[in-house]
């Protein structure tokens, strides 16, 4: 008899326990269900063997408690005793006895065979395999589409096989959404890769994806498959970013690199009833949905063609499930870390580099306030702050960060340090992000310290990107800039009761901003200015390339972002920057 069925077991090494998976389909007995056992590996195979039988013999029960009525007593073999066995499928030998472990069975060097009321199952122990996948509940024609929410185990996904189908039925022809595996869908081949972009031919019918998981010993496992919910909607048309990326069609020349930083508008701070009613009611609350932005993110970041982009406000499960999914695609050639803010909070600092150009060569997160209490190169400035309570637990218990990158440039061999933040918010706290600027930039010098001393023959450059919640002219902007703060500088007694004393600041960094000071790089309904820079190593590098922002015209006229066409509050700085000088030490 011919084996066509299988029987999946999935185990992990060092797990107790193992699962047991079959279809038990039997027309005779108006049967067709699927049985998941999770058991102990170590169980002896006459009580797994109990187990199996008495889940099966469950279902047939309730088969024959409703046939009991109709069923003549000529007609009682339709429900046969329920039996099972084991065996070695080259030599059919049974295998199956009370004292062997039911590991020693499932596990045996030769395939294994179950015959459970005639019928035969293959023992498929670990192979390739999809456990859960989804498609995006919102897909627009002209963006991207993947598998969403993608798990596999034992699998290559490299080696394994996605293929996308359309189907040729429209519901404005009447398709049936309830009815998606049925005869009434045609499913018309689209193309086989990890990534799709959808056409307008797409447009109001339903999207298939086929997934054949394969390893790298060529093992094929069983192929999974997923539909869209809903129909494939038209995209919003001209989007804001799209004028921008005129300027960034191709690629950077080899001496050079296009830095991007941007704040995303994390969906942690934009799903909420406030966001839709008073911070955002410009935006259509579906414009306003991680599921509808994240599609315009990518397609953003994408078309910048950047070397590093420095991202803000970025979700941990956009960052796992979107943005490195699809980023590191070898298509994009991007690698990407990801550092969380301090406490519960989850959200924080994503950093992302173009693997032909740069190579990681390590990264930190450093959490500013710790940093403050406990690093012996900030005592200076935690013995200014220490004695006052209020000032000190509202500059020691922020959750800010700095995300640290360091990167080295392969063709030249120099490296460069990229430090990534979102500085604290409130607008009356000038005093507080003039704090934690000084500890970056004591991080900053720390690791360049470190890497001078690890990477002796190699220049190191500086850069720091991020959202700084400072407008120019303001005290962050003047430090970063021109490399000091007097004792005396306003900002030190902007809140009364946190007046800072006697802390004169400076750094041995000679930084400019790529991008100047912007009109605009945050453009809400109640709020307009710049507060996002790139910082640049001006000793290293110089600026090549400024890609122009939205004029203020362009802006007025939709009143405030996000909107359809822009998928942050926040417009990203973008710049070319080049090597100075000779390459070497």
């Amino acid at each position: 008899m011919e084996t066509k069925n299988k029987a999946i077991v999935k185990h992990f090494p060092e797990d107790p326990i193992f699962s047991f998976t079959f279809l038990f389909n039997h027309p005779n007995l108006g049967v067709q269900r699927q049985f998941n056992l999770s058991r102990p590996i170590e169980e002896p195979s006459s009580q797994f063997k109990t187990r199996l039988l008495g889940n099966i013999e469950k279902v047939l029960t309730k088969k024959r408690k409703r046939k009991a009525n109709q069923t003549e007593e000529g007609e009682k073999d339709l429900f046969p005793e329920v039996q099972a066995t084991f065996s070695n499928q080259t030599c059919s030998n049974l295998i199956l006895g009370d004292d062997v472990a039911i590991k020693d069975i499932l596990f045996a060097d030769n395939e294994v065979v179950m015959n459970l009321m005639g019928h035969e199952y293959l023992v498929d122990v670990n192979p390739p395999m999809v456990e859960s996948a989804r498609l995006q509940d919102q897909i627009m024609s002209g963006f991207l589409v993947y598998p969403y929410k993608l798990k596999v185990n034992f699998s290559d996904l490299s080696l394994s096989t996605f293929s996308w189908f359309a189907s040729v039925e429209k519901f404005h022809d009447g398709l049936d959404p309830r009815a998606k595996t049925s005869p009434q869908v045609t499913w018309a081949h689209r193309q086989d890769s990890y990534l799709y972009r959808v056409t307008d031919e797409d447009k109001g019918g339903l999207l298939r994806l086929v997934i054949r998981p394969k390893n790298s010993q060529n093992r094929e496992g069983l192929i999974f498959e997923t539909i869209s919910k809903g129909e494939v909607s038209a995209g919003p048309g001209l989007c804001g970013f799209e004028a921008r990326q005129a300027f960034t069609k191709t690629k950077t020349k080899t001496d050079e690199l296009r830095v991007v930083t941007y704040n995303l508008l994390a969906d942690l701070y934009a799903d909420s009833e406030y966001s839709r009613t008073v911070l955002h009611p410009q935006c259509p609350p579906y414009a306003l949905a991680i599921e509808y932005r994240k599609q315009l993110l990518l397609q953003e970041l994408i078309g910048y063609n950047a070397d590093i982009l420095c991202l803000q406000e970025v979700d941990a499960k956009v960052f796992d499930l979107d943005l490195c999914l699809v980023l590191e695609e070898p298509q994009y050639g991007f690698q990407g870390t990801f550092a969380s803010k301090g406490g519960s909070v989850n959200e924080g600092e994503a950093c992302f580099w173009r693997t032909d150009k740069f190579e990681l060569i390590e990264t930190e997160r450093v959490v500013l306030g710790e940093s403050l209490k406990t690093k012996d190169y900030v005592k200076d400035i935690l013995s200014s702050i220490c004695e006052n309570d209020q000032l000190m637990a509202n500059v020691a218990e922020r959750s800010t960060i700095v995300q640290l990158v360091v990167l080295k440039h392969k063709s030249s061999e120099r490296l460069v340090i990229v430090a990534n933040t979102h500085m604290y918010f409130k607008p009356e706290a000038d005093h507080v992000r003039l704090l934690q600027s000084a500890v970056i930039l004591r991080e900053l010098a720390e690791k360049q310290k470190k890497m001078t001393f690890a990477h002796p023959k190699c220049r190191i450059s500086v850069m720091i990107c991020g959202d700084f919640n400072s407008t120019p002219p303001c005290g962050v902007f003047e430090y970063y800039t021109k490399g000091s703060i007097a004792p005396d500088h306003p900002e030190w007694r902007v809140v009364e009761g946190q007046v800072v004393n006697d802390l004169n600041l400076h750094h041995q960094f000679k930084l400019g901003s790529a991008c100047g000071t912007p009109e605009y790089t945050n453009f809400t309904i109640t709020f307009k200015d710049c507060l996002d820079y790139i910082f640049y190593d001006k000793d290293s590098m110089k600026v090549r390339e400024v890609v122009p922002f939205p004029s203020k015209e362009e802006l007025d006229e939709i009143q405030g972002i996000p909107n359809i066409g822009y998928p942050s509050d926040h417009l990203p700085c973008i710049a070319t920057l080049a090597w100075n000088g000779d390459h070497s030490v």
